[in-house]
């Protein structure tokens, strides 16, 4: 990993008296004293928790840190101590009131809001938890809500409430009655729409239907034996509508019938 730009050398001090805190050794990624010292520090706890193991390394200058601080903790926490009252000459509110700081990954550890208790990395616990459980169990007295209360420092019920906000914007889990009304919303226009009325016929849908009627009813057509109709092809239909009378002969069917009365239909417009 390259280093960090605001990582010095005298950090070691800081490093290695958090690696000696029993349990001795590296401590967890996310451990309460690594991000604590990222905070301080405004470094990555990815980066400290990377310096760390080197402490394990057999180097000039981290044998001569061993050597010196290894086998004396108070010289250690003394040098500790003096290496923060450095910081800022003495007095870092002072010296660094006004500086703008561009906080990125602390953002997340600190409070959500001033005097609160929750952090958007405890949210982010309590939501891991969330998608472990069903809405029965988001409850204070379930064992694995307040085994998550002990180890993010909250109380049971506050993680409950949590638990409850998620529910309405869980996508997952529309309620009963938002899915209804969705559906009653959709249809209500459906219902308040007026039925559409019928336009008139017009005079040539009229004839078509007309001379349908009587193609459908027309005489049966016998047959001789040679299978040569009999039936006269002159023989004619007449249709009479008011005073206006038509005479089409069966030997043009309905859509020649219909190709015939369209063309010769009045304008009605």
């Amino acid at each position: 990993m390259a280093k960090h730009p605001l990582w010095s050398d005298e950090y070691w001090l800081l490093l290695m008296q958090l690696y000696l805190k029993k349990p001795v050794g590296v401590k967890p990624l996310y451990s309460r004293g690594i991000v604590d010292l990222s905070l301080d520090l405004h470094i990555p706890p990815e980066f400290l928790h990377a310096q760390m193991f080197k402490l394990r390394m057999i180097t000039p200058r981290i044998g001569r840190l061993w050597e010196k601080y290894g086998k004396s903790p108070k010289k250690l926490a003394r040098g500790v101590e003096l290496l923060r009252r450095m910081k800022g000459y003495g007095n870092a509110d002072a010296f660094y009131q006004g500086v703008e700081m561009n906080e990125s990954f602390e953002k997340d550890w600190k409070p959500i809001a001033p005097g609160a208790e929750l952090t958007p990395v405890k949210l982010i616990l309590i939501l891991d938890l969330y998608f472990q459980l069903t809405p029965i169990t988001m409850v204070p007295e379930t064992p694995e809500v307040n085994d998550l209360a002990k180890l993010i420092k909250v109380s049971p019920k506050l993680i409950a409430e949590v638990m409850e906000v998620y529910q309405f914007g869980d996508p997952c889990r529309l309620p009963a009655q938002s899915a209804a009304r969705a559906v009653s919303g959709g249809v209500e226009p459906l219902r308040q729409r007026q039925p559409r009325k019928a336009l008139p016929t017009c005079f040539a849908t009229e004839r078509i239907l007309e001379i349908n009627q009587a193609y459908r009813h027309r005489p049966a057509t016998h047959h001789s034996q040679t299978g040569v109709n009999t039936h006269s092809h002159g023989s004619e239909i007449s249709s009479n509508t008011g005073s206006e009378t038509t005479t089409l002969t069966t030997a043009l069917g309905p859509t020649d019938a219909a190709s015939e009365v369209v063309g010769n239909a009045p304008d009605r417009t």
